[in-house]
């Protein structure tokens, strides 16, 4: 059965009944009963619970709700309305507790998180995230961490994914051929398509080999590189300053933004251990977190959280769905979406995935 249909119905029902005085009565209603009663599904337990239990304090429970970029620009990569999230950040000054990542960590492992605890990331570094993100931010006094891809800084190059995804995003091509089938590009669904299966085709060959193939992608789709860099732009050092002055904090993200079970283990170790090291030089102070790139759970292993850990990092997020709690793995820290336009809709979700991690 095809879902979307569904779906789309039901959100476009939660929109107007959010909107009602009655809408936001309940929610506040729901709010306070997940202060006090949660399922607890999705915090990195293993066991399951089909009915509410009571929530401790001590368990530390907090979500980290992850970006990419805001903008008004596109659909490919990741990207809110910068109204959208202006509104989203209001609701959540109003009904969350929003912390600095890494004081959230450290409040957990001591069992003094408090209610309704979140913290915001972005991955990448995009520059958007300072013009359109960071004035939001400072003026409603809300804390962020961003994820920095340091290879992208200061105009240095475009990184691989962000060739792929401005590639699509421009193509005039009606269709692409992957793997010796066509792909039509007539829409946004379609291409999302496409490039989701390009990126899974690179995978089975030598990073090494990926900036050649990304290329070569491009001139299939008939887009030059020098179109792509309105699109693409990352932050610069001055603005991480900036930044960083008004509690942004940061963290590493390696150098290119390599898949890194993709590498060797020298090789992967290269590319964190580089990012770490030009951050702590460019912002004289010490880089704790890291993201793994993508973040799925086929995208870091073992080894890779080895990596993590012998270079001095306290903590990793991954973009697995779920909450964290005191039992979390330091290293594989769930994180959760911030995609939902709707800041009404977006807001209920947020409840929601209190209740239920």
């Amino acid at each position: 059965m095809n879902w979307a249909v569904p779906r789309m119905m039901a959100k476009r029902i939660l929109k107007v009944f959010l909107g009602t005085t009655i809408g936001r009565i309940f929610l506040e209603k729901c709010l306070k009963f997940s202060d006090h009663f949660h399922l607890g599904n999705f915090a990195g337990q293993q066991q399951r619970h089909y009915f509410p239990k009571k929530r401790s304090q001590e368990n530390g429970q907090f979500q980290v709700v992850y970006y990419h970029r805001v903008t008004d620009l596109d659909p490919y990569w990741g990207g809110v309305p910068v109204q959208s999230f202006r509104l989203q950040m209001e609701r959540l000054g109003r009904n969350f507790q929003v912390l600095p990542l890494e004081e959230l960590i450290h409040r957990a492992r001591e069992g003094r998180v408090p209610p309704r605890s979140m913290a915001i990331t972005f991955d990448d570094g995009y520059e958007d995230n300072y013009e359109n993100g960071f004035p939001i931010l400072k003026k409603l006094g809300i804390p962020a961490t961003i994820f920095l891809a340091t290879g992208g800084i200061n105009d240095q190059g475009m990184l691989w994914h962000d060739k792929i995804f401005c590639g699509f995003f421009l193509a005039p091509s009606s269709s692409v051929r992957i793997q010796g089938r066509q792909y039509p590009l007539s829409n946004t669904f379609q291409r999302a398509i496409a490039l989701n299966e390009f990126r899974s085709f690179l995978r089975q060959f030598p990073y090494s080999t990926w900036s050649k193939r990304v290329d070569q992608l491009l001139l299939e789709l008939e887009v030059e590189q020098g179109q792509c860099w309105p699109f693409v732009r990352k932050l610069k050092w001055e603005q991480i300053k900036q930044m960083q002055k008004s509690q942004i904090s940061f963290g590493a993200h390696t150098v290119t933004h390599p898949i890194l079970t993709c590498l060797s283990r020298e090789d992967a170790e290269q590319e964190i251990l580089e990012s770490k090291k030009r951050i702590e030089q460019e912002i004289g102070e010490p880089v704790n977190l890291f993201a793994y790139p993508n973040g799925g759970e086929k995208d870091f292993d073992r080894e890779v959280k080895s990596i993590i850990q012998k270079l001095g990092f306290s903590a990793a997020v991954t973009t697995i769905f779920g909450g964290n709690s005191r039992g979390t793995d330091p290293f594989e820290l769930r994180r959760i979406g911030g995609g939902e336009t709707n800041p009404d809709v977006f807001i209920a979700q947020m409840g929601w995935y209190h209740f239920i991690c």
